[in-house]
């Protein structure tokens, strides 16, 4: 069981957690398959822990991988009275690389950048929070792999993401206390002797 801030301890954000690694490239995955029209098997991670075969210079496929998330300059937190729980909600710029190879790699570099700028193509990602922001160039930069040049193109996407987490922190308001005086009270008077109200 996880703690809460009235159990005292570290506090873990409660399930479900935002979508990262491979789930979220899988996100990514799925839209540049869909943009491009390019067969799942030729639109890959780019970082696996088992490398699969390359595929020859004359297919073309591509790589894509998320090398750098930027949160915004800081997170809100807010209280919820109903649930008595914290939530907190936070915004990223992701940054998605996409290597395109083979030989019409630049004509699929295009094909993505002018296809993300269509609403309907990126509407799939709103239930991720994840919006399409913009693109940068259309990078040129063929590799030689076994004494052959192989074409390839650099892209990098840009997309916005909120990212909502829940936390146990209750709040002190509705918290079940039951309060014990330590304190005596003694209502008996004592009236020393020549004073105006003694008997």
């Amino acid at each position: 069981m996880s703690n809460t801030s009235a159990t005292g301890g570290p506090l873990s954000p409660a399930p479900p957690l935002p979508l990262d690694d491979d789930g979220l490239d899988a996100v990514f995955q799925q839209l540049i398959q869909h943009v491009t029209s390019l067969s799942g098997d030729l639109v890959r991670p780019r970082w696996q822990a088992s490398v699969p075969k390359q595929p020859e210079p004359g297919v073309n496929w591509c790589a894509l991988g998320t090398p750098e998330v930027v949160q915004d300059a800081g997170p809100w937190l807010v209280y919820d009275p109903v649930r008595n729980q914290e939530t907190y909600w936070d915004h990223e710029t992701l940054t998605v690389l996409v290597t395109f190879y083979g030989p019409n790699a630049q004509s699929f570099a295009r094909l993505l950048r002018a296809g993300l700028n269509v609403p309907q193509n990126t509407e799939e990602l709103l239930q991720y929070g994840v919006r399409y922001i913009d693109c940068g160039p259309v990078r040129t930069m063929n590799e030689l792999l076994n004494q052959q040049w192989v074409h390839r193109e650099d892209i990098a996407l840009h997309f916005r993401r909120k990212v909502v987490m829940t936390f146990a922190v209750e709040n002190i308001l509705i918290a079940d206390i039951h309060l014990q005086d330590d304190t005596v009270v003694n209502d008996t008077i004592i009236v020393p002797p020549g004073s105006p109200i003694s008997p």
